[in-house]
């Protein structure tokens, strides 16, 4: 008798994935990625689209089509003229 087993990889949920773009990660060697998974509004992993769709699902998945993603940027929103 032959027996098949079939290893299911169990899938973190996430609250939004996003595919199809180009993120700067800023870390030390400024490395690119295509997508990332983010949950609680925190990055939980980032890598190629295939390791991420293996690794997460989610009902919000966002395909950018190229596009750009930058770290966040805070803004301090203070008018320097008038520091100056």
């Amino acid at each position: 008798m032959v027996c098949f087993s079939m290893v299911v990889s169990a899938q973190k949920a996430a609250d939004l994935i996003i595919t199809n773009a180009k993120i700067y990660t800023v870390n030390q060697n400024f490395d690119t990625a295509e997508s990332m998974a983010i949950s609680k509004g925190k990055i939980i992993r980032i890598g190629k689209t295939m390791d991420i769709l293996k690794h997460f699902k989610s009902t919000n998945i966002q395909k950018l089509q190229g596009q750009t993603v930058f770290p966040g940027l805070i803004d301090a929103h203070c008018h320097f003229t008038g520091f100056a």
